[in-house]
């Protein structure tokens, strides 16, 4: 309130200052109770371009005076009132005088906060405890050779993964994850087990009930900012794992959903990499939000998943994910 009380009394010697006859009148004073300026940014949020110069040039042109003493005695009254009315049609048409014209923004929500907010987004945690297993079909996208072909991933509590993609005449990529161990098959490198890198995030990667046991996949969370993502505002959680690995959790700041996650993996024959998963077309799917459109980016490629049939509670043998014998 000391600023507005400033400012007003800036305004009135400025209406004093440019009165028509009298004595020069030193209005440089003005300064002395005016500037610096708080620190604010040059483009003022809710102001635009004009009256953030406006405002800077208030402060830095030379000031001019020319009136006397007593035109400012006697217009004292109207000179007062007409600085009210102008502070306050400045500060509520230029909201960016924070402190005084509007209030701060709302504090940012706790990590609990997000994360239980992003359980009630998809769902809620009963709801999410009632499925066991999980069936999608659709389309995998190879942004490497441009491909387009049929995929099928199958998941079933509590922890076990099975991802199929159909490469025409020449077979099928397969990838499984039975709780313990993990393989792959592909036609370029045949049957392998997975790696042990891959072997410890699959613990994290698969858990079937993953949404609501995020705390303890991650002891160590902490809100690390707010960015956008594909222009929406998102949460970011930095996530640390047991074993020390760190993932990058953004929340949806209007949905509560999780539309990105951020990790990094080591690959045999390129090191470490960076991935990037994104979570796209969330559907109404029994109750819960699922997302349709999954998308996983390295620096080199893009895999995309389209999934256009999603069945929940279906009937899947265990050993669909165990490792085939060739």
């Amino acid at each position: 309130m000391a600023f507005i009380e400033k400012f007003m009394r800036a305004i009135i010697s400025g209406i004093a200052a440019n009165a028509p006859r009298g004595g020069a009148l030193e209005s440089e004073s003005i300064r002395e109770f005016l500037w610096p300026p708080p620190p604010l940014p040059l483009h003022f949020p809710g102001c635009g371009y004009r009256a953030a110069s406006g405002w800077k040039r208030f402060f830095t042109q030379p000031l001019h005076a020319a009136s006397s003493r007593s035109l400012v005695d006697a217009g004292a009254a109207l000179a007062y009132d007409l600085a009210m009315k102008s502070v306050w049609t400045f500060l509520l048409f230029c909201p960016v005088l924070g402190l005084v014209a509007a209030p701060q923004g709302a504090q940012a929500p706790s990590v609990d906060q997000i994360l239980d907010r992003y359980v009630q987004a998809v769902g809620g945690k009963d709801a999410i405890a009632k499925v066991t297993s999980r069936a999608m079909k659709g389309t995998l996208e190879n942004s490497d050779d441009g491909t387009t072909s049929p995929a099928e991933v199958v998941a079933k509590a509590p922890n076990k993964y099975l991802s199929v993609v159909s490469l025409g005449d020449s077979g099928q990529a397969q990838e499984g994850w039975n709780g313990e161990t993990g393989w792959g098959k592909d036609p370029d490198s045949g049957l392998h087990d997975m790696n042990k890198s891959d072997l410890v995030a699959a613990k994290r990667d698969y858990d079937f009930y993953r949404q609501i046991r995020l705390k303890e996949l991650f002891p160590k969370m902490s809100l690390s900012g707010k960015m956008k993502v594909d222009d929406r505002d998102a949460y970011i959680v930095e996530a640390t794992a047991a074993d020390g690995a760190v993932e990058k959790l953004y929340f949806d700041v209007e949905s509560g959903l999780l539309v990105r996650r951020d990790f990094e993996r080591v690959n045999v024959d390129d090191g470490i990499l960076l991935y990037e998963v994104d979570y796209e077309d969330y559907k109404d799917v029994d109750g819960l939000k699922l997302p349709s459109t999954v998308r996983r980016k390295t620096p080199d490629y893009a895999l995309t998943y389209r999934f256009t049939e999603i069945k929940q509670n279906v009937a899947v043998d265990d050993a669909r994910f165990n490792k085939p014998e060739k």
